[in-house]
């Protein structure tokens, strides 16, 4: 079976190992299996210090664990790549939590999957992930959601304050 890795550098322009080394969006390929085959600079740059070189990894590593925005569990087949795989379709704007038990961190990441296919019939050689880590801008999304109740609650108060007092 030929290696996802040289079926995507095979479609790449010339300059693809630097586009994959330098981008600032992780990127991981991964086998028919879902074994992560390669990952790129940024992909251990996001998913923090201290995390094992991605190559070897399987989806269901007991280290992560992997939620939906409502902070329900993910099942692996749910995975974004994992669908990709398993449907030979492009998984588009999905976002995952991925909690580090080891660092007790929650981060978010929106995330894109899509089919290797390659050689005379076009079969399924691997899938490659991007996400982009998007922790900040969800933790804003709280603080502000969390403000707007605040106020709401003190527009509230006031206008019971200001009809008690009309009764007076």
């Amino acid at each position: 079976m030929p290696d996802p890795i040289v079926a995507v550098r095979q479609l790449e322009q010339p300059d693809g190992d630097l586009l994959f080394t330098s981008l600032p969006m992780g990127i991981v390929i991964l086998n028919p299996a879902g074994e992560v085959m390669a990952a790129n600079p940024a992909a251990e740059t996001i998913l923090g210090p201290g995390v094992p070189p991605l190559r070897g990894w399987l989806a269901g590593d007991p280290r992560w664990q992997v939620v939906h925005e409502d902070e329900s569990p993910f099942l692996p087949a749910e995975y974004p790549a994992r669908l990709a795989l398993a449907t030979g379709q492009t998984v588009q704007h999905a976002v995952m939590g991925l909690r580090d038990r080891q660092q007790e961190r929650l981060c978010w990441f929106r995330m894109q999957a899509v089919p290797i296919r390659g050689g005379a019939g076009g079969g399924l050689l691997g899938a490659y992930a991007l996400f982009e880590d998007i922790t900040e801008q969800r933790r804003a999304e709280q603080d502000t959601v969390r403000l707007l109740r605040r106020v709401s609650g003190a527009v509230a108060a006031m206008r019971a304050r200001s009809v008690s007092f009309q009764s007076l």
